[in-house]
């Protein structure tokens, strides 16, 4: 059990956790931030917030996959996908299929990775040419 006062406000627990998640990402506690992330992503859900919970599912992926849990991160990868196009929001789209190409690949399909990233390259240079 992570130690520390857990949010009494609903409405701005969903937040106070990924935050606390992200801190412990950036530190290297993985398995901390995995647990943040999974209460986040519950509070995001229940009130309905589909932008808190696409960037829940994108970082929980980015986390899973870093600890090497490459199985997990694929299907929390492909559940923030299907948010993402759904949202039609190219930027996490894009994003979702790297993370997908990376975790594919370290589980041994490089075919199947190399088919995602030239799926997110397209939408990351469109990105960047309507930010010039």
């Amino acid at each position: 059990m992570l130690s520390g006062s857990h949010p009494v406000n609903r409405r701005g627990a969903g937040e106070e956790y990924f935050h606390r998640a992200e801190k412990y990402r950036k530190s290297a506690a993985y398995s901390a931030a995995i647990e943040l992330y999974k209460r986040a992503l519950a509070v995001y859900k229940k009130g309905s917030d589909i932008t808190g919970t696409l960037n829940c599912f994108l970082a929980l992926a980015d986390t899973l996959r870093a600890k090497g849990e490459f199985v997990k991160a694929r299907s929390v990868y492909t559940e923030g996908l299907g948010i993402a196009e759904a949202l039609d929001d190219r930027a996490s789209v894009a994003d979702a299929l790297v993370g997908l190409g990376l975790s594919v690949r370290a589980l041994g399909d490089w075919h199947e990775a190399m088919n995602m990233v030239n799926k997110a390259n397209p939408l990351k240079m469109s990105l960047r040419l309507a930010s010039d």
